[in-house]
């Protein structure tokens, strides 16, 4: 009786030591962006940077860094995410902080998201739960010596890989400002 018993208490033991990695569950694969204020449906800068970026003739660039999470099964494979601008707005969008911004060109005021040298940010490591990616502003001379503010919004789009997580949590908003 006391063998069984230590064999059932072996076997509850090695079951309860399986190996589980905190930030992962299973379930259906996807990526949605990092929101650390779960009432506003678009992220903002990821809170370890600053809020708004700026550029001037002096600071050419600025970057910005933005989380996005990974959910679902583990992956042993690199795969990636892709972003896309846009400037589709809902009505709930047309609001004070639209008005007097500016919308920015991709190569001009800011690096495309298809550029080449951006794509080595839009990879997830094998094992990875999350990914933070730059999205680098730029300074453009032809609108030097005038305040200009832009706001920048960008989506997540749908890979064969990683799907859409959650529709709620696709888009993300980035606010610049090029000074004189």
């Amino acid at each position: 009786m006391k063998r069984i018993v230590v064999i059932i208490l072996c076997c509850l033991g090695m079951y309860a030591c399986s190996e589980k990695k905190p930030g992962f569950y299973t379930g259906d694969d996807g990526v949605i962006f990092y929101l650390s204020n779960t009432e506003n449906y678009d992220a903002d800068p990821y809170p370890d940077a600053s809020a708004k970026g700026s550029v001037s003739a002096l600071k050419t660039t600025d970057t910005l860094y933005f989380r996005v999470d990974i959910l679902g099964n583990l992956s042993t494979e690199i795969r990636k995410f892709a972003l896309k601008q846009t400037t589709e707005f809902t009505e709930v969008d047309v609001s004070d902080y639209y008005v007097g911004k500016e919308v920015p060109v991709a190569g001009v005021n800011y690096i495309a998201f298809d550029d080449s040298e951006m794509e080595k940010y839009y990879e997830v490591a094998p094992d990875s739960s999350y990914v933070v990616f730059p999205v680098i502003m730029k300074y453009d001379p032809a609108k030097a010596g005038k305040k200009t503010d832009f706001l920048l919004i960008f989506e997540l789009l749908p890979t064969e890989e990683l799907p859409i997580m959650d529709p709620r949590f696709y888009r993300a908003m980035l606010y610049f400002t090029q000074e004189n």
